[in-house]
């Protein structure tokens, strides 16, 4: 098979098709894990409850274990290439920081991008859960199936969401 372009948050790899990719979701309610490879797709799932008032560090330890079992469990001929976690807004990327989210009191000012980092030895990219849902559709969902490079995602879960793609990439305002 000849190599693809594996598209996370601003970023671009190429890849065969046995490269393993994580996606973390972290949101008010939940924790979701998987793992990712073209050939399967998400593989692996994994969910537990956010545990939102033990605080940002406690969540980023469960987002870590998570990422490390299904990592563990996953294809052991394949190679991660690296974590995609979307986080509910506002973020401030690149830097991981958020910024008052209404849905994860006490996260004020937490860099989420560091506290992973610092545990887990594979590239991680973290970007708003719109965001990171509208990239998906456009390259592996909806979009791939219709030929689209533009596309407008409305998210609606805990809280509400937009991201825009277009030439297929993530579109940002001027705070994020």
């Amino acid at each position: 098979m000849a190599d693809q372009h594996l598209l996370v948050p601003g970023k671009c790899f190429r890849r065969a098709s046995g490269v393993v990719f994580n996606r973390s979701i972290l949101g008010g309610t939940n924790l979701r894990v998987a793992t990712y490879t073209p050939d399967s797709g998400l593989q692996n799932r994994r969910s537990v409850r956010t545990r939102l008032s033990d605080g940002p560090a406690a969540v980023a330890e469960d987002i870590c274990s998570l990422i490390l079992n299904a990592k563990a469990s996953g294809n052991s001929t394949a190679s991660c290439l690296g974590v995609c976690v979307a986080a509910p807004g506002p973020l401030e990327i690149p830097l991981g920081r958020f910024h008052q989210p209404p849905n994860l009191p006490g996260w004020d000012g937490f860099e989420l991008l560091q506290a992973l980092e610092s545990r887990l030895d594979i590239p991680v990219f973290l970007d708003n859960d719109a965001n990171v849902a509208a990239l998906a559709e456009c390259h592996l969902g909806s979009g791939k199936k219709l030929a689209l490079d533009n596309l407008n995602m409305l998210t609606l879960e805990t809280g509400v969401g937009h991201g825009i793609i277009s030439g297929g990439r993530i579109v940002r305002g001027a705070n994020g």
